[in-house]
């Protein structure tokens, strides 16, 4: 933060949907003041909450399986998931699930 007045000092905030105010982290800390408790406890569920569910060897996993059945690919954005074709009438009903290709696989935004 800058001050006209005083010396700028150096702090860590967090960026996750920043312009959303609502749904945003509220999370603030000077770098020059030790970090309390409460605000350490604060950190951990904030990280726990934006976690992704699988790790990167899960999803590659999970794409080749994908791949080997020969079917168009199918994306949950509700479940943030690939998904298999055994499971596409388990999220007919979900928000954002949606067709995509081989080349949006291989080159995402």
């Amino acid at each position: 933060r800058y001050y006209e007045s005083k010396r700028s000092r150096q702090f860590y905030a967090c960026s996750a949907f920043r312009d959303r105010k609502s749904d945003g982290c509220g999370f603030f800390q000077w770098a020059d003041e030790p970090i309390r408790p409460e605000k350490e406890e604060m950190r951990q569920q904030i990280n726990a909450l934006h976690r992704p569910q699988r790790n990167h060897a899960e999803n590659e996993e999970r794409r080749a399986k994908i791949e080997a059945e020969g079917h168009a690919y199918k994306y949950c954005h509700q479940c943030d998931l690939l998904l298999l074709k055994s499971e596409w009438k388990d999220h007919v009903e979900h928000e954002g699930r949606i067709s995509i290709t081989k080349s949006q696989l291989t080159r995402p935004s």
